[in-house]
């Protein structure tokens, strides 16, 4: 015979109860037991049968017993140790009875079986397939309160347990007829009669209080397991034992209390024996630590007097020493000294070569500028004495008296100025691109020049906000608010919470339980029992039915709103939602603004959104009531989460399909959509934000749902999903969304920066963002930016048609943002860039300025002479005035005239300037520059910070290849690029232009010239392995304040030839990273002459982490001191 060991998943009777309790035996034979009285003459069928001892014990009063079990070894083993002609073993699950047909068993008896498995429909089904119609249905399963939840107990063999609640309506879906039982060990004293039988018989039963044993209820008793008798045909309950009691003469367990209690007594005893010798051992250890003691005392009298005598040895010794030490420390002194003096003549006389040098090309520098100026000034005299330059004096004369600065005429004359510039200077490709650019904003701005963008009504005090009025407070007694429930207990406070906070007492408030199997749900409910009316469905019928059920309850009213349990409300939420239906009784339906509601979400356009940036429900929907617009629009459909609908409306079109959409998901759709065939509206209001933790009222049924009633809803309305496309693309709400998000980033707690900046992009927008990203966790940055090709400031992404020049309307907008600091990063290309920095200045709010170029000094903002070279800022006002008319390597002409008096210009930036916080340059070259025509105390220099490049591997191929990275114009030096190239023709070098030019925007390859086009700069070590860059021009003929193509060549390991002017060569010379040349023959010379093979200086940037750069930032430029 097969015998099975136990491991707790099975009941096995020969195991002894001293191993496993007499508890586990009393309880499963008490079962089978008590079930005989069931089962005589009967056919049974045993599932879950385990051991067998179950069946055995039915079969001696049972016709036939069938057991079955999962578990094969079970069965081999019931199938050989019980063995009756009327009892048969087979193995098959309860899930799937490997019995064929129906009708089969009078009786089936199932113990501890449900707790096994998670497919309980699936079991009964098959129960109910193999019993006979008029058959009975015996089965237990544990109490999960009382075998789990009270002891905080977790079988790992059980799968699914069950409360009694969940129990019977499991079987009741089942079986017409059910009796349950209950059973539990307790400990009990029996009186039986010993002379006469009899079948009455009583029971009381006690608890032990505080003051002894006390009578209790007999309902006091609480089932470990439930048993249920469950058939479809009524039993006589008369002939059933409604009391079962099991006596075990052997009193198993009273006796294994009391040998478990003996060896208790018996280890206390032997404990007592070990701590009484433990004791005495003690009192002989502490008789020998006093020994120990007092010898210790004795010797450490002897160490004391020992370690005088060697601290006095040891002073003495150390004086020596320190007397050593000095004489050695003065030794090295002196030799320090010596080598301090040694390395410092040898530098000095390092220097002095160095000077020698330095003074040699300065000379020869101040020579060509000599004659520079010297054939300039010819020039000039001869340009004024010709008939030409009185030609243009006169014009310009005539220009300013038929087309004064500031009318129309002078407009579209600079306009045909600028357009004849940029056909000399970048050709008529580039001038047809402009044209038609030109055209379509300027059809553009026609065709809006009477909408402007709803931020810009807040700004000038237009917009229209929510105001109560007295006929909607009226409304509030006639105005219901349903809210299903299901399930999610703590959601379901959460949003009565706010609900009972934050709605008028007028309103009812109509809670409906769709029979939650959670029992916490009816707690949360009951705790709000005072103002919410409480009503339960008798069995689950879906979210669609139980919103029609709170249609019935409330028909006295008005107004009804369909709330989910898993939202949270304002203050004013009622009056607000209900106010377009008062107001306009064609109004089928209201939906609020919320984070998941699709085409009413915020801040992203139909998603669901987080809550935005994590804040609260009333601080968000602060904003909506403050600057939404009070004019309701017109929307395809509401969004059930929060919906207000009209009861007339509600009465005529019908309530919702529950036929068509279950449980949820399109039946608001579809009832907006019978609306709206019937000539009503559906409405959604920006003045009322509501929170909406979507999903959550269904859980993982959401998908499924979703799919499968969209499908309906497309065979029901057809027209309805391009009406919602139509909706999508016109986006109504995206201005008021826009600027709801801009003016609550304004208010979260962090300073706010107004970026005043351009859309010209290059180096000064890649060091905006950098700045963003180093101190955006700090700072709320604001861009106002403007955009010269449709004339127009953007704030963020908000286009302000009407400009922000006027004074009033400046500081308005600082006000309403609560900017704390105007960061001034790039003006160039505003029409009136003087007007601009006069309203910074004057607006009371501290200001920093970032010399990103010169633009301050001069509107040549690159200082590039008609020359093709830096001017030196050493000219006159004559000199001055001919540069910015007649200068053909300068690009201010794109955007400015020649009218601007520069003694006007530089004093209105100097007194700009000067009342800054903080003036920023990123280099001592372009500061020392400024400080020729400004002096200002306030200015700081920090180097931008540059994202790290990894090296590039080049290899030796013989011929040298010039790199020349980036976007290069004439300020950057295509000219002296060309220029090398077609006289070093005959060279083995080549020069590769890794970006675009002035003139070639793709790539371009010809003799010794190729232009990559444009590329990412994650690239860039790859582009320039490609091509085997032996090193980086930076051919810039105008000293940068900055110049990132330098740090990145450097950050790549090339050496770098620049210019002698600017941060360029400040960083080369600085670094050690390359060469600086003082002219073009120079550089030429040392193209010519470096050889590929020849190791060239390479220098290491000065790397700095984003996080140090932005604290540098933080404790200067944004301090607040």
């Amino acid at each position: 015979m097969l015998m099975l060991q136990w491991t707790g998943e099975r009941y096995i009777p020969d195991v002894s109860p001293e191993e496993i309790g007499a508890e586990i035996h009393y309880e499963h034979l008490h079962r089978y037991l008590f079930t005989t009285q069931f089962v005589k003459n009967k056919v049974v069928l045993d599932l879950g049968c385990g051991e067998g001892y179950g069946s055995y014990i039915i079969s001696k009063v049972a016709k036939r017993v069938l057991g079955i079990d999962i578990d094969e070894k079970s069965i081999k083993h019931a199938s050989s140790k019980y063995i009756r002609e009327n009892l048969e073993f087979l193995q098959g699950s309860a899930t799937e009875i490997p019995i064929d047909g129906e009708e089969i068993f009078d009786v089936v008896v199932c113990f501890e079986v449900l707790e096994h498995i998670s497919e309980h429909e699936k079991m009964l089904e098959e129960v109910k397939r193999v019993l006979k119609k008029e058959g009975i249905f015996i089965v237990s399963t544990p109490n999960k309160k009382a075998y789990s939840d009270d002891p905080n107990y977790r079988n790992p063999f059980h799968v699914k347990e069950l409360y009694f609640d969940e129990f019977k309506l499991l079987l009741r879906k089942y079986f017409k007829h059910i009796y349950f039982f209950g059973q539990r060990i307790y400990p009990s004293s029996q009186i039986w009669s010993l002379t006469q039988k009899s079948d009455k018989s009583s029971e009381f039963v006690i608890e032990q209080g505080e003051k002894g044993f006390v009578q209790t209820e007999y309902e006091r008793k609480e089932p470990m397991y439930f048993i249920a008798i469950a058939s479809d045909q009524p039993l006589d309950f008369s002939q059933i034992d409604s009391r079962s009691f099991l006596t075990d003469i052997s009193q198993t367990l009273i006796k294994n209390f009391q040998r478990y209690t003996s060896s208790l007594e018996g280890e206390l005893g032997r404990v007592r024996s070990e701590l009484n010798n433990l004791s005495l051992i003690a009192e002989q250890k502490e008789e020998k630590v006093r020994e120990l003691k007092e010898r210790l005392e004795k010797l450490e009298v002897e160490i004391r007097q020992r370690d005088d005598k060697i601290s006095e040895l040891e002073n003495s010794l150390n004086s020596k020493v320190e007397e050593i030490e000095s004489l050695k420390q003065k030794i090295e002194s002196l030799r320090s000294t010596l080598n301090e003096k040694n390395q410092e003549i040898e530098k000095l006389v390092n220097e002095l070569e160095r000077l020698k040098k330095d003074l040699d090309g300065k000379e020869e520098q101040i020579r060509k500028l000599t004659e520079d100026s010297i054939r300039l000034s010819l020039e000039l005299e001869s340009i004024k004495s010709s008939v030409t330059w009185r030609a243009v004096m006169k014009w310009h004369s005539l220009v300013e008296r038929i087309a004064p600065l500031g009318t129309r005429r002078r407009r579209w004359y600079d306009l045909g100025i600028r357009g004849l510039r940029i056909l000399a200077s970048y050709g008529l490709r580039h001038f047809l691109a402009e044209y038609r650019h030109f055209r379509k904003t300027k059809s553009k701005q026609l065709k809006d020049s009477s909408r402007i963008h709803y931020f810009e009504r807040i700004l000038a005090g237009e917009h229209r906000s929510w105001k109560l009025r007295e006929e909607v407070k009226q409304k509030l007694k006639k105005t219901a608010v349903i809210l299903p429930v299901y399930n999610q207990p703590d959601i379901v406070e959460n949003c009565l919470r706010s609900l009972v906070k934050n709605t008028s007492g007028e309103v009812e408030i109509i809670a409906i339980d769709d029979s939650s199997p959670d029992r916490r749900v009816k707690e949360v409910l009951l705790k709000y029992s005072s103002r919410i009316k409480i009503f339960r469905n008798h069995e689950n019928t879906g979210f669609v039915r139980t919103v029609n059920k709170g249609f019935e309850l409330t028909k006295d009213k008005e107004i009804v709103i369909i709330l989910n349990q898993d939202t949270e409300v304002p203050p004013l939420w009622v009056e607000r939602l209900i106010t377009p239906i008062v107001e306009d009784p064609r109004i089928a339906s209201v939906t609020p603004m919320s984070n998941a509601a699709t085409i009413m979400s915020f801040p992203e356009f139909c998603k669901d959104n987080e809550q935005f940036l994590g804040l609260n429900t009333e601080f968000i929907d602060g904003f909506f009531l403050k600057y939404g617009d009070s004019e309701p629009v017109e929307v395809p459909t509401a969004v059930g989460f929060c919906m207000a609908i009209n009861r007339s409306v509600l009465d005529e079109v019908g309530y919702f399909d529950a036929e068509t959409f279950g449980r949820g998901y399109g039946e608001e759709n579809d009832w907006c959509m019978r609306a709206k065939k019937r000539g009503y509206k559906n409405a959604g209001i920006t003045y009322l934000y509501v929170f909406h933790n979507h999903g959550s009222s269904f859980g993982p049924e959401k998908e499924r749902l979703l799919r499968e009633n969209l499908k309906r809803l497309r065979l029901k309305h057809p027209e309805y999903f391009a009406a919602v496309e139509d909706f999508i693309k016109r986006d109504p709400f995206k201005e008021i969304r826009d600027t709801v998000k801009l003016l609550i980033e304004a208010n979260v707690g962090k300073r706010n920066v107004l970026v005043v900046t351009n859309s010209l992009g290059g180096g000064s927008e890649v060091y905006i963002n950098y700045l963003k990203r180093a101190l955006g966790n700090k700072l709320n940055f604001i861009d106002l930016r403007y955009d010269f090709r449709s004339c127009c400031w953007f704030l963020n992404s908000i286009k302000l048609t009407r400009g922000i020049e006027e004074n009033a309307t400046f500081k308005r907008l600082l006000e309403i943002l609560n900017v704390d600091t105007v960061f001034v990063n790039q003006i160039v290309s505003h029409p009136d860039p003087l007007n601009i920095i006069k309203l910074i200045e004057i607006s009371n709010k501290p200001y920093v300025f970032a010399f990103h170029d010169y633009f301050a000094i001069c509107p040549n903002w690159n200082l590039v002479s008609p020359s093709g070279w830096f001017c030196g800022l050493n000219n006159t006002s004559e000199f001055c005035r001919m540069c910015l008319s007649s200068n053909n390597y300068s690009d201010h002409k794109i955007f400015y005239s020649e009218s601007f008096d520069l003694n006007i210009w530089r004093e209105s930036w100097r007194e700009f300037l000067e009342k800054a916080k903080s003036v920023l340059f990123f280099s001592e070259a372009s500061r020392k520059i400024v400080e020729k025509v400004y002096k200002l105390e306030n200015g700081i220099v920090i180097e931008h910070y540059v994202e790290p490049l990894s090296k590039a591997s080049v290899r030796n191929d013989g011929i040298l290849t010039v790199g020349v990275l980036g976007a290069i114009g004439f300020p950057k030096g295509w000219h002296v690029v060309k220029k090398l190239a077609g006289e070093l023709k005959n060279h083995p070098i080549r020069f590769v232009v890794i970006g675009v030019t002035a003139e070639i925007h793709e790539r371009y390859e010809k003799d010794n010239l190729i232009i990559t086009g444009r590329f990412r700069r994650e690239e860039l070590p790859k582009i320039v392995e490609e091509y085997n860059v032996d090193v980086v021009l930076i051919p810039s003929v105008w000293p940068e304040t900055y110049s990132y193509t330098t740090t990145e060549a450097i950050m790549m390991g090339l050496p770098v030839i620049v210019f002698n002017m600017g941060a360029q060569a400040e960083r080369v010379k600085r670094l050690n990273a390359g060469f600086a040349v003082n002219d073009y023959d120079e550089l030429k010379q040392l193209i010519a002459n470096i050889n590929s093979e020849i190791v060239v200086r390479k220098g290491e940037s000065n790397e700095i982490t984003l996080k140090e750069w932005g604290e540098k930032y933080e404790s200067s430029v944004f301090s607040t001191s």
